[in-house]
């Protein structure tokens, strides 16, 4: 998962006060080097653990030189600043390409292979961003993640066809410029640039594609990015830095414990290790003894932190208020009030009474306060319930019959189903949101000692300028899904500031877990992925053709396909679904989905229709026969798309090559896997009206599921009718070769599945 765990509260709330209250030492003259050390460059200063020179800096990894220029360097890397919370800002390289009009390169510049030398520094996932500017264009990185330990690809397509089309309004919105999100643990990078059509339909804009991450507030997009030169090559970028090769405590027992006194440590996951700070009421640099380490503060010097009648008074790593002499009160929150002689003759013989007044107060007081508080949480509730179109899904809710009535619940409910969103019950998270485990208490049908699992979805804030009604018809559309293939919504809650959905739980993991595992994979025949498939392919049917109105699901994978203890499948993820009015063939909508999977004839002419979601099945469907990634490495360490290298080995006779070896184990069952893979072979048409319909699609699977069932395991001729076929057929062409990336939309991939690609 790699993210800090912030809900719990407490631990969280207090290190980020003492970083933020750190925080604002980084720009004093209390960030020094070592002693006999140089300390800056230029103006730049610069911080231990960092140095110049041989024992200046903690360790290789945080090595830098000043050049002639006085330019700080990280390697060859220049330094814009230093941050002692774990920042480390670079000024990178653009990677660019331009090309001519028939599709050649005309330039190509940049560092298209960036590298890090050590495990030290990785890319800030939340302060950056990868931004591709042009037209015509798309592009991506290939990335190491986690100290090499896997990679990772993602990217995104910037297309528009003259100036007219682009807004101007500083913000990348897919046309002349588009961004994604990166994830965490990122380091070294591979950028490749293409254009789409070789600039044929584009008119008064630069044939060229610049590509880089850069931290998001750093970059403002307008026009004259893709009309006139740019005045740099290079762009901040954010990365964070950690002392690596081992966590707190297992640092903390070691010579080599960088933390000194009067500091704690901190755990870092991206990049793996730990960082040190000082305690509150400290500052100073953590990572050093003597003067420069972190020494008390002296709050009392320069401020007024106490209230009238009051005497601020400095202790080690804090202070006090005293009242002055005659006063008494809290010097803290109200002042000191004059000490009266007469109101201690009036109270003298009644010290009791006064005791009970004074707890009878600061009763009433707390009970004022917390009925306050629970009023202004209520009224903020309401507010929420109405914004999120509570009083729309509410009269909705209430006309939907039995079993089928999806429920409203409150925000205090799924609190204590999920022990307050607590980190251990986290199922799936990504950056837009995340899924949690609950349970329930018994609902009708269980008995009284049952517990109903669910799935909660909990979304990031979302904009709500003409998004209430649009969320509640998306809703109550959902809720009308009466599908036993389908997940099913059980509600939602609305009170809060971003809407809670609850679905119900399926507790076998997804259909991406299991193909791409080598143990899981084993249990599954081919009868169990035919069945699988056919039950996915009956559920688009109906989306397609039986919900009213019609609804595109938009983002058919595996990933999305849970599975039951009896491997049963259930279609998930709607969260980037579209509604299809009755009386359209097509609509235009932003193109969301995966890569891999997407139509290719959609994210060329942006025109979504139900053939969408054949295509995507198509991909599926070859995905599940092979078990293979729909981009993936090869032996040669060469990338491969899933769908062309399929229909090759099809094309070509090759199928042994590419199927998965556990379905080689039954030859006899070879003559119906052909014929599934010819079948998959019309899913992925470039052209749509090539595609068969769902409806065609579900029938003929569950004719090859069926006779799965009845055969009789009789070995099939390799040299059949259906092979001689394939040998006949023409080598599908297919579009946009060199595409290796991997975006996921908004919505939630799985409630088992950490979206974090």
């Amino acid at each position: 998962m790699g993210l800090n765990y912030l809900l719990q509260a407490p631990i969280t709330i207090f290190v980020s006060l003492l970083i933020i209250f750190s925080s604002t030492i980084c720009g004093s003259n209390l960030l020094i080097a070592k002693p006999h050390c140089q300390d800056t460059c230029g103006n730049f200063t610069i911080p231990f653990p960092f140095g110049i020179k041989k024992n200046c800096y903690l360790s290789q990894e945080f090595k830098v030189t000043c050049n002639k220029d006085n330019i700080l360097l990280l390697g060859e890397i220049p330094v814009l600043d230093i941050s002692l919370e774990g920042q480390l800002w670079i000024n990178k390289v653009i990677s660019s390409i331009c090309f001519r009009r028939d599709g050649s390169i005309q330039a190509n510049a940049g560092d298209q292979e960036f590298r890090m030398s050590t495990n030290s520094f990785s890319f800030n996932n939340f302060s950056n961003v990868f931004v591709v500017v042009g037209c015509d264009s798309y592009a991506y990185f290939t990335s190491f993640r986690f100290g090499k330990q896997q990679t990772f690809s993602t990217g995104c397509i910037s297309f528009c066809r003259s100036k007219e089309e682009i807004s101007n309004d500083g913000f990348c919105s897919g046309a002349g410029c588009c961004q994604a999100k990166i994830p965490s643990g990122i380091s070294d990078l591979n950028t490749s640039l293409y254009n789409l059509n070789n600039y044929r339909y584009i008119e008064g804009i630069k044939n060229c594609i610049y590509a880089f991450i850069v931290g998001e507030k750093s970059f403002n997009f307008s026009i004259d990015r893709i009309t006139k030169p740019w005045n740099s090559n290079r762009l901040p970028a954010v990365l964070d830095w950690a002392i690596v090769d081992n966590n707190c405590g297992t640092a903390q027992a070691s010579k080599d414990y960088a933390c000194k006194g009067n500091t704690f440590c901190q755990d870092k996951d991206y990049p793996k290790g730990y960082l040190c700070h000082c305690k509150q009421g400290y500052q100073g640099n953590p990572y050093l003894d003597g003067p420069g380490g972190c020494k008390d503060i002296n709050e009392c010097e320069g401020s007024n932190l106490c209230k009238k009648n009051s005497v601020c008074q400095n202790k080690i790593g804090n202070y006090t208020c005293k009242c002055s002499h005659g006063y008494k009160g809290d010097g803290f929150l109200e002042g000191c009030k004059r000490d009266e002689q007469i109101f201690y003759k009036l109270i003298a013989g009644s010290s009791v009474a006064t005791l009970v007044i004074i707890l009878a107060t600061t009763w009433l007081y707390f009970i004022i306060k917390k009925r306050k508080s629970i009023q202004r949480k209520e009224m903020m509730r309401d507010k929420f319930f109405k914004e999120n179109g509570g009083v729309l899904l509410k009269e909705r809710f209430s006309k939907q019959e039995g079993d089928k009535r999806a429920k409203i619940y409150h925000e205090n409910e799924l609190e204590r189903a999920t022990d307050n969103f607590a980190q251990s019950r986290i199922l799936g998270q990504g950056r837009y949101g995340k899924v949690f485990k609950g349970y329930l208490k018994a609902v009708k049908g269980m008995s009284d000692n049952e517990q109903q699992e669910i799935a909660v979805k909990k979304s990031k804030q979302m904009d709500r300028s003409g998004q209430m009604e649009t969320f509640a018809n998306e809703v109550f559309v959902l809720s009308q899904i009466n599908h036993k293939n389908v997940v099913r919504l059980l509600g939602c809650c609305l009170d809060t500031e971003s809407p809670l959905l609850v679905y119900e739980f399926i507790d076998n993991g997804t259909l991406s877990d299991h193909i791409h595992d080598s143990i899981k994979a084993s249990f599954l025949s081919l009868q169990i992925r035919l069945r699988i498939a056919t039950e996915t392919a009956e559920v688009l049917s109906y989306l397609h053709s039986a919900a009213s109105p019609p609804l595109i699901h938009r983002d058919i994978k595996s990933a999305n396909i849970l599975l039951d203890k009896n491997y049963t499948a259930k279609v998930a993820d709607f969260g980037v679904s579209r509604l299809f009015p009755l009386d359209e063939t097509q609509v235009s909508t932003v193109i969301l989905g995966t890569f891999g999977y997407l139509d290719p004839e959609y994210m060329h002419t942006g025109k979504l229709t139900v053939k969408s979601d054949v295509y995507s099945f198509g991909v599926l469907l070859m995905e599940i026969m092979t078990g293979k990634k729909v981009v993936y490495f090869d032996l040669q360490g060469e990338e491969r798309r899933l769908a062309k290298h399929f229909l090759s080995c099809l094309n070509e006779n090759r199928m042994s090559e590419i199927l998965d070896a556990n379905l080689l184990h039954q030859k006899e069952t070879y003559g119906l896997i052909i014929e599934a893979a010819l079948v998959a072979k019309s899913y992925v048409s470039i052209r749509g009206d090539d595609r068969p319909s769902m409806r065609e699609v579900a029938t003929k699977l569950r004719g090859l599921s069926d006779e799965m069932k009845q055969m009789n395991f009789q070995a099939k001729p390799y040299g059949s009718s259906k092979m001689e076929s394939i040998l006949l057929e023409p080598s599908m062409g297919h579009a946009f070769d060199g595409i290796s990336i991997s975006i996921d939309g908004p919505g939630m991939s799985s409630m088992s599945r950490v979206l974090d690609n």
